[in-house]
């Protein structure tokens, strides 16, 4: 089955709704979690780049394919126009983490050149091969992302995360994970956050490891602390880190055309403010913090 190469998304989201009534298919699905993130400001992209968009975009996501490559060897990328998809082989709970981990390090190597994302996660049934897609989790995923994401942020499906969070397990030493053929494997819960709207997201940490290790700290409840001689080296990591997310967000910034634009740019300045001002003992709090875009 070959899609022609004029077909809009569209059309290709209409083609997926159809496929997945066919028996021939829905045989073959498999049980999977999947994640999109969707471009935002893709036309003021195009434009700004010209020719030149297809080769910036590619650049920028053939680092990103290669890291889920090689660092999760069951999670799989595949783009399609201003979508970048995300999907995992099974449907264990240590695969949901898996994959939303590739999606947060796609949203930061895009916001380092000055591209928003927003997307969500679900769980669903999904056959995706040799180029074809055909899944009710890319349709319920893309529907969230469409209708209730609004902002720059990836929406956990409550209905695929409530059971994961009830079954997570705890070691000995109370750091939480999963025990996965045999091996138990640790996850930050702390990345779940309740939005302003009620929405489970994954929370935005700007996730250069410093960054989340001070954040981590700071939390409450299962943040290790750190030891005091380490404090100053991880800061003038982070700050480094920060820093860079701060010329991305400032590249966002001055591409915004519109109110909707601005409103989105703002929203993730107020989470990057609120962020900096959490990091313990940051004296650079002040000089870091954003301005709100103004029309």
């Amino acid at each position: 089955m070959k899609l022609p190469n004029e077909l809009e998304k569209g059309d290709f989201l209409d083609s997926v709704i159809g496929w997945s009534k066919l028996s021939t298919i829905e045989n073959n699905y498999n049980d999977v979690f999947l994640g999109i993130v969707d471009l935002i400001g893709f036309t003021s992209l195009l434009s700004d780049k010209g020719d030149g968009a297809p080769n910036f975009l590619v650049g920028i996501i053939a680092g990103l394919m290669s890291f889920a490559d090689s660092s999760y060897r069951t999670i799989h990328v595949q783009l399609l126009s201003d979508t970048i998809i995300v999907y995992s082989e099974d449907a264990f709970n240590v695969s949901f983490y898996n994959v939303y981990n590739v999606l947060d390090q796609i949203r930061y190597g895009l916001l380092k050149h000055g591209i928003l994302c927003r997307g969500a996660i679900v769980r669903g049934k999904s056959f995706i091969a040799n180029g074809v897609i055909v899944s009710p989790a890319f349709i319920t995923a893309y529907k969230i992302e469409q209708e209730e994401c609004i902002y720059p942020r990836i929406i956990w499906e409550k209905s695929t995360f409530d059971p994961i969070r009830r079954e997570t397990q705890y070691s000995k030493d109370g750091i939480p994970g999963f025990l996965h053929k045999g091996v138990f494997r640790m996850i930050d819960t702390q990345i779940a956050e309740i939005d302003f709207d009620g929405q489970v997201i994954g929370a935005m940490t700007f996730s250069d490891s410093s960054v989340l290790t001070l954040l981590l700290n700071h939390y409450p409840g299962e943040g290790r602390a750190i030891e005091p001689e380490n404090i100053e080296t991880i800061q003038k990591s982070a700050l480094i880190a920060l820093n860079v997310f701060k010329t991305g967000i400032l590249l966002a910034k001055e591409r915004t055309r519109t109110e909707k634009e601005r409103m989105k740019v703002n929203y993730v300045i107020n989470v990057f403010n609120r962020r900096v001002r959490q990091i313990v003992n940051f004296s650079e709090s002040e000089r870091l913090e954003l301005e709100i875009a103004h029309a």
